[in-house]
């Protein structure tokens, strides 16, 4: 019986000793991603990413695909996100030093906003951050200098990773070849939306770049698709001309920003 009792008492020991192996190399292993995503975040400036755009379950909005620019600096927060139908610019957001310039070109109009005033789901349905989504768009994860890992997990086929910087935070679903399949951002100015689905494809380099990313509200009820067609990291040596404006009336008042869409 003595024997048969120790017996068991191993067994036991073993088996936590298992478990505790086991949570200390999903930590490590989880921390080690985390790092490798926030390097390759780091080392990413200039970007350049267009495409198809379309938004559904806005009444206001016709539900077909147009032309998507974004380009900018990620690493400055300096970035412009421009939708077009038939190369004719049909508005504008335009991202710098915490400020929003936002430019409706059907109705000639532009505002001006702090960022925790900028409420863009009043014209388009959805309010989001621009930068933000140009990290996604290139199957990375949003970046910034005081950005810290606070929990992690393995759900059995990927890792999911917390992150929260001043602003947000992010739920990033990660696997091991370092794949993000899903992101949650919950930022303080803008609505929370989730990158539910990602498909990747290579380039001609034979690096693997998103080809098809879609976004949608936590209630499901508006969603975001984009068609990555072209991405580039050249660096944008031409600085963005604004010197159009002066043909078009400044709003105070976001409200009064009306966006022709049909």
């Amino acid at each position: 019986m003595n024997k048969l009792v120790f017996l068991i008492i191993i067994g036991l020991v073993l088996l936590t000793s298992c478990k505790t192996t086991q949570k200390g190399y999903r930590e490590t292993e989880a921390k080690i991603l985390f790092k490798n995503l926030l390097k390759d975040s780091e080392k990413i400036s200039d970007v350049k990413v267009s495409g198809l755009f379309r938004i559904s379950g806005v009444k206001e909005i016709p539900a077909g695909f147009v032309n998507f620019e974004c380009f900018g600096n990620v690493k400055n927060q300096t970035l412009s996100f421009k939708v077009s139908f038939l190369k004719k610019p049909i508005f504008e957001i335009s991202a710098k030093d915490k400020e929003i310039l936002f430019i409706n070109h059907t109705a000639k109009q532009f505002i001006k906003l702090k960022m925790e005033n900028v409420d863009f789901s009043k014209f388009i349905g959805i309010n989001f951050s621009p930068i933000e989504l140009s990290y996604i768009f290139l199957g990375k994860c949003p970046y910034s200098s005081d950005i810290e890992m606070m929990n992690s997990k393995f759900n059995g086929k990927e890792y999911v990773l917390e992150i929260t910087n001043s602003v947000s935070k992010y739920t990033v679903f990660v696997n091991r070849t370092e794949d993000i399949s899903k992101v949650i951002i919950d930022n303080q100015y803008f609505d929370a939306i989730i990158m539910d689905s990602i498909q990747y494809t290579k380039n001609a380099k034979g690096e693997k770049v998103p080809k098809n990313v879609s976004f949608t509200t936590l209630d499901g009820k508006i969603k975001m698709s984009f068609i990555i067609e072209k991405i580039s990291f050249d660096k944008q040596t031409e600085e963005k001309d604004y010197g159009f404006l002066s043909e078009y009336a400044e709003v105070f008042d976001i409200n009064d920003i009306k966006v022709k869409l049909k």
